[in-house]
């Protein structure tokens, strides 16, 4: 494979100009009679087709890719794919299992990136479903490696909802303040403000029942015989 061409192509995709990177795949697929290379550069076209919307086309590059070398990326764009399908609950189903297997695989190969990110889209579909419980741990995983501040006060505002919404009030206090931005004109600030206060108004309510019946057990044992 022409690998100077091979980087220019991925330069191009990653800059957002997915039809020059499409053609630039499509020339080096032409010029290469390896499985595994061709599996990969029609893998990386069917990622432009995806980022272009052309879902449909993108799941047909897919296909092609998979049967030349359906390696751990192809099987993770499967469930990317399937996302933009609809079904998210098919593809909530393969993140996790793809998550399962080769977690530690992507630890040796050093790509905690794509872990951090595959680990991220799971949580999402899960507190979309309002499985708040099952998107605690995915979006902690993907905190480990948060790459960027913003992204990391996005994920603990997350978590912080998903910790209050099943009554982990201490996880989502911490996580919730974790998420404030310096900046209170950012629209993150109000949203991470608001939820704290649903945290504090859940404590206060779990207080006042045992502040009650503590004084009723006060009040039984100064009452005379």
């Amino acid at each position: 494979m022409d690998w100077e061409r091979f980087q220019h192509a991925t330069s191009l995709w990653l800059e957002g100009n997915n039809e020059r990177a499409l053609r630039e795949f499509d020339e080096l697929v032409t010029a290469t009679a390896d499985n595994e290379e061709m599996g990969s550069l029609l893998l990386m076209q069917a990622r432009c087709l995806l980022d272009s919307g052309r879902v449909k086309e993108a799941r047909e590059r897919w296909s092609e890719a998979a049967s030349c070398w359906n390696n751990l990326y192809a099987n993770l764009m499967d469930a990317y794919l399937s996302i933009e399908e609809g079904k998210r609950e098919d593809a909530a189903r393969k993140l996790m299992q793809w998550l399962q297997r080769h977690k530690h695989e992507l630890g040796q190969l050093g790509d905690e990136e794509t872990f951090s990110k595959a680990c991220e889209r799971l949580g999402y579909l899960l507190f979309e479903s309002q499985r708040y419980g099952e998107a605690i741990q995915p979006l902690t995983d993907a905190l480990m490696y948060p790459q960027t501040d913003e992204r990391k006060r996005q994920l603990c505002f997350y978590i912080g909802i998903s910790c209050l919404e099943t009554l982990k009030l201490a996880d989502a206090e911490r996580s919730l303040i974790e998420s404030i931005p310096p900046n209170p004109e950012d629209p993150l600030w109000a949203k991470a403000q608001f939820h704290l206060g649903r945290v504090y108004f859940r404590k206060a309510r779990t207080q006042k029942p045992r502040k009650r019946s503590n004084a009723a057990s006060f009040s039984a044992t100064m009452t005379p015989n």
